[in-house]
């Protein structure tokens, strides 16, 4: 499977720079990045492997049969991460792995060996830089007119649903999401504004702020 490449434009879980995503019906043991538990299911695999039966996920009571290649590029992945001397993040969505690092040189060995469905790299160093110091951005090709989304916390105050539909013309909010706030519960929803210094009026009305992304173009920070 050929790998897809993606500049990256915002930091991943706001701490790094770099992501790699490995297609492999294993993913699932790497899941919390319990070095015991990996080796344990590997060392089944191997087992199986050199009695000659066939391999099965250790963990599922029903699964498909596990190719030797796919086992073949778990142990090489489960040798790279011990020998990686930085912090990552990994993450298992089905037989997909996220993997999560700001060294962009080990991510891109580990495509080598193994083969990645998805490469995410910063595009150049001053993209590399600006990320690091501004973690709450995302890098646009085109410039935006509503700049900063505006996360909402788990609970909201209901009149700032009246706030957001009296200042149309300065926040732009989806349906859903004015409903939730209208039952008090946001959690996962947002909101767009063009000025943060607009931002205060909105928590003085009565929203709960999480998280705030600021949308740049590409040629603000060359």
């Amino acid at each position: 499977m050929k790998c897809k490449r993606y500049d990256t434009n915002t930091l991943f879980y706001n701490r790094f720079l770099c992501k790699g995503v490995h297609h492999n019906c294993l993913a699932s043991i790497f899941r919390n990045s319990n070095f015991h538990f990996i080796k344990s299911q590997l060392d089944v695999l191997q087992s199986n492997a050199e009695a000659g039966l066939a391999l099965y996920h250790p963990s599922r009571a029903y699964s498909n049969v596990v190719k030797f290649e796919e086992f073949q590029d778990a142990c090489v992945l489960f040798s790279s991460l011990k020998e990686l001397r930085s912090e990552y993040t990994l993450r298992a969505e089905g037989f997909n792995l996220g993997i999560y690092t700001n060294d962009m040189q080990w991510l891109e060995t580990l495509e080598k060996k193994i083969g990645l469905v998805e490469l995410h790299l910063p595009a150049t160093e001053s993209h590399i830089d600006y990320l690091l110091e501004n973690p709450n951005v995302k890098i646009v090709d085109k410039p935006v007119e509503w700049k900063y989304k505006c996360f909402l916390g788990q609970r909201c105050n209901p009149n700032f649903s009246n706030f957001c539909e009296t200042n149309a013309d300065k926040i732009r909010i989806g349906n859903l999401a004015l409903d939730g706030v209208k039952r008090g519960f946001t959690d996962g929803f947002y909101f767009w504004i063009n000025d943060k210094r607009y931002l205060s009026l909105c928590m003085m009305a009565g929203a709960t702020i999480k998280r705030v992304i600021k949308h740049v173009t590409r040629n603000e920070i060359r």
